[in-house]
């Protein structure tokens, strides 16, 4: 019995002592990281698109009544176009709109319009940890635009998965990073 006991406590510290050195191990990679997750209903926060079908694109509206009835703002004026981000490089910012979980407003440059979340929904960031792996709507080389999830941290030993597709149907390039390559596309 003390013999099982005392292995039991030998493989327990083993454990924790591996688990302690592979984490100080990895190397934590520098990348922006949001502050919280959540928009606020007065200030603008840089936001990112991601859902829908696309997900690329949403319907943008000059009244709020239109963007909160978006299936028949077809028939009346409040429409005003598709604002669409192909390659997620655009600068745009989004707030709550009080009383109305489906809307927001969107800033983009000096205009300001509606948008219905049923389209796409807006998000403060566009990278998030699923397990071990990072998955990110750009690849790990464009530190400009990455927006980790708040509470975030990348570690060189993580997978990233770029997902070049969309929500309904990823595709994803798989990258891992090497301290002498940097990142690099494996499969």
């Amino acid at each position: 019995m003390k013999f099982k006991r005392i292995l039991g406590v030998f493989l327990a510290t083993m454990f924790v002592f591996m688990a302690f050195t592979t984490q100080a191990n990895a190397k934590v990679l520098k990348y922006r990281t949001t502050s919280s997750n959540s928009f606020s209903y007065t200030t603008y926060h840089q936001a990112f698109m991601y859902g829908g079908y696309e997900g690329k694109d949403t319907q943008l509206y000059t009244t709020l009544w239109a963007a909160a009835h978006p299936t028949t703002a077809a028939s009346v004026s409040g429409f005003y176009g598709v604002f669409s981000d192909p390659g997620y490089e655009k600068i745009f910012y989004a707030r709550k709109v009080k009383g109305y979980p489906k809307v927001m407003q969107l800033k983009y440059g000096k205009n300001t319009w509606y948008v219905s979340l049923l389209d796409a929904n807006l998000y403060r960031y566009n990278t998030w940890r699923s397990g071990h792996k990072l998955i990110s709507l750009l690849p790990p080389t464009d530190k400009k635009h990455v927006m980790l999830k708040a509470h975030t941290h990348v570690y060189s030993s993580q997978p990233w998965w770029y997902n070049w597709a969309f929500k309904a149907h990823p595709y994803y390039d798989k990258y891992r990073y090497s301290s002498s390559h940097g990142w690099y596309v494996y499969d």
